[in-house]
């Protein structure tokens, strides 16, 4: 976030393409580099002004690597690669600290360096920072930057629009994230979002057109419930062929928002039994959304509950079963069974009656999914661990 007068924008950097009007004065350290050689004794610190590359002022200073009271010594060989040979050293830990050579007419509180020393530029204090208003020079560029945002998502949207009228146009950088951010103005592109995937199946993934399927699919996935449910028998249809799991997993799981119609499908995934943790996790989350499930398909969840060892590799899957058997009123067969540690203050809350949504204990997920794609809101948990308790986090 920067802060930039009274403008608070998302930015990380601003960059004006103008060139000074007036001449350019340039600071340099002359012997910079000696410093890191770590010679006994005073260094000398030359810091030069200058302008149309003629020196007009120079600051000396000086600096010395100083032993502490209790020097602690280190022996020891690395491989310098550039000889390349092995060299060995003997040396002592110590401190590099600047000999104090402003003069006592300065007023050090304002001005603390050789180029504020020479140049007699004053630093802020912290009142100043405070206060700070910003410059009256910089308000059009500030201006333009908290347009930004919105010029973004009609970059992005209009790209959307070429895709998904068949042009062979690139996506935009990490475009999945920024359709992500604006899903009510997605509501429209519902049904083409996915006809065009349908379209991309059997396109060959690879650069562009692995980019322009997974923002299709994460666009799909963040739709509106409203609007979600008027492609949700389509986005079924799709999730069922084969390797949908792994090509676009946050839709494959949305899918299941089709309703009791998809239990069928997730029940004969679910007992395929997966061989990857965070796949095998997916049907099970889906028949968790679904809120249907049939003795044996719940039977069998307590069996894999119960077999899985409660280590941190079978976490993510144990979760997963630990909220779609909750979600099903299997809660007394929940209680007081072992689960990886860091779980189970997490499984506490979810026990006690936290964390629930229309959707699910947890929005029927254990923890934030990453796996390679984005999750948008309707898929994330509403549990957060802050500060060692598990807190209902205000986004969901």
């Amino acid at each position: 976030m920067g802060v930039f007068g009274k403008h608070r924008l998302p930015i990380c950097v601003l960059r004006f393409p103008d060139k000074p009007e007036g001449r350019i004065v340039t600071v340099s350290k002359v012997n910079d580099a000696e410093v890191w050689k770590r010679k006994p004794g005073l260094t000398e610190q030359i810091t030069d002004l200058l302008v149309d590359g003629k020196v007009i002022g120079s600051y000396r200073g000086a600096a010395a690597w100083r032993l502490p009271a209790f020097p602690i010594g280190f022996v020891g060989c690395a491989l310098n690669s550039a000889a390349p040979a092995w060299q060995c050293a003997a040396t002592f830990m110590r401190d590099f600290q600047s000999v104090d050579t402003v003069p006592n007419s300065v007023d050090k509180t304002k001005f603390d360096s050789p180029a504020s020393v020479m140049l007699g530029l004053r630093k802020y204090s912290d009142g100043d920072l405070a206060n700070f208003k910003g410059f009256a020079l910089n308000e059009p560029a500030l201006a333009r930057m908290a347009d930004e945002p919105r010029r973004v998502q009609d970059q992005v949207f209009a790209t959307l629009e070429r895709i998904l009228d068949g042009e062979p146009v690139a996506p935009t950088f990490n475009m999945g994230y920024s359709l992500s951010l604006n899903p009510e103005r997605l509501g429209p592109y519902a049904e083409r979002l996915v006809a065009r995937l349908d379209k991309l199946w059997d396109t060959p993934l690879t650069g562009d057109s692995r980019e322009t399927d997974r923002a299709l699919a994460t666009a799909a996935s963040v739709l509106p419930p409203s609007d979600f449910q008027k492609i949700a028998d389509a986005a079924l249809a799709l999730v069922q062929r084969p390797d949908a799991a792994q090509r676009f997993p946050a839709l494959y799981l949305r899918a299941a928002d089709a309703g009791p119609k998809a239990f069928d499908f997730y029940k004969r995934a679910f007992l395929a039994e997966g061989k990857a943790t965070f796949d095998r996790s997916l049907p099970v989350l889906a028949i968790c959304r679904i809120g249907e499930a049939d003795p044996e398909t719940l039977n069998e969840m307590k069996r894999r509950f119960q077999a899985a060892e409660s280590d941190y590799r079978n976490s993510f899957y144990k979760g997963s079963l630990f909220v779609t058997l909750l979600k099903h009123g299997e809660e007394a067969f929940l209680r007081d069974k072992p689960l990886f540690q860091n779980d189970r203050g997490w499984a506490d809350a979810l026990l006690a009656g936290r964390g629930r949504t229309a959707v699910g204990p947890n929005n029927c997920t254990p923890r934030e999914m990453s796996h390679g794609t984005f999750f948008g809101k309707t898929l994330r948990p509403v549990l957060a661990s802050v500060r060692g308790q598990w807190e209902e986090t205000p986004s969901n």
